[in-house]
């Protein structure tokens, strides 16, 4: 409803941030409900704040991005928190495994990297060994730390991706330049 009506259509891509104490599964199995197409990627923030947006704090924030003459490749794998070379791997995995999803083999345009905490700096040199001189945005997931209540999350159709030791890469190729 109000998602498609903000947006003047589906989104190909829905970024979202959550409060970590949020049921990760059910938000994308929503989402995945009223955009069965788009490529989902979920990053938890602290508990009980969430986002802030221009309205204030929010448990759920969501960002749709509809592109038609654009592409969008999600990749997600395990490992980001572990050590710097399994964070160097994890990286490199999701990398690859976003331009396979877009099926493109050009650079793209920019990419959003949400990670577990610990080997930041691994997870993207791990990345650079696949795609170098890329703008990158993103950040590390929050949550209880008593618990390790923080995760990343993606989602295309039927591949649904959850972890607390782990990377979401988005890679656009977009045609607003």
């Amino acid at each position: 409803g109000e998602f498609v009506t903000r947006c003047g259509r589906m989104p190909q891509l829905i970024l979202v941030t959550a409060d970590s104490t949020l049921d990760v599964n059910s938000v994308i199995r929503s989402l995945q409900r009223m955009a069965p197409e788009a490529r989902i990627a979920c990053v938890s923030s602290v508990p009980q704040i969430g986002a802030l947006t221009n309205r204030g704090r929010s448990r759920l924030a969501l960002l749709g991005i509809a592109d038609p003459r654009g592409r969008a490749g999600l990749g997600f794998a395990e490992g980001a928190s572990k050590s710097q070379e399994h964070a160097y791997e994890a990286g490199r995995q999701a990398a690859r495994m976003a331009i396979n999803d877009a099926k493109r083999a050009d650079k793209p345009d920019v990419l959003i990297v949400n990670g577990t905490f610990g080997f930041e700096e691994d997870i993207l040199a791990g990345i650079k060994t696949v795609v170098d001189d890329v703008p990158v945005i993103g950040g590390s997931a929050a949550g209880d730390l008593a618990t390790r209540g923080w995760w990343v999350a993606s989602a295309h159709k039927d591949r649904v991706s959850v972890g607390n030791d782990a990377v979401s890469v988005v890679m656009m190729w977009t045609s607003v330049h």
